[in-house]
């Protein structure tokens, strides 16, 4: 049975040590790695350098990059994996848009 297509939004923290072309090529890799997967990419949001609620791996800051996407649900398991071994990522959460 073909699971049918729905929304999902990733909001990824990213290390905040990073340049701005660093950021730029850790994002890109992530949409051509969810494009490979077959998703449609709807609405990329650059949030920019937040002060995080309470400190991750000693930081007090993260780079917010929000992506909302179009996919069925076997996708959610591959991007998980590929976020949890990125050390670059302090922290995720896919969430499916309603």
């Amino acid at each position: 049975m073909k699971k049918s297509i729905e929304c999902y939004e990733t909001l990824l923290l990213i290390n905040p040590v990073f340049t701005k072309q660093q950021i730029n090529e850790t994002i890109d890799g992530y949409n051509a790695f969810l494009k490979e997967l077959g998703t449609a990419i709807t609405a990329p949001t650059d949030y920019g350098r937040r002060t995080l609620a309470y400190p991750i791996k000693n930081l007090d800051t993260a780079h917010f990059f929000q992506i909302m996407f179009l996919g069925n649900g076997d996708i959610i398991k591959q991007l998980q994996t590929k976020f949890g071994r990125d050390e670059d990522i302090l922290r995720t959460i896919i969430t499916k848009v309603a």
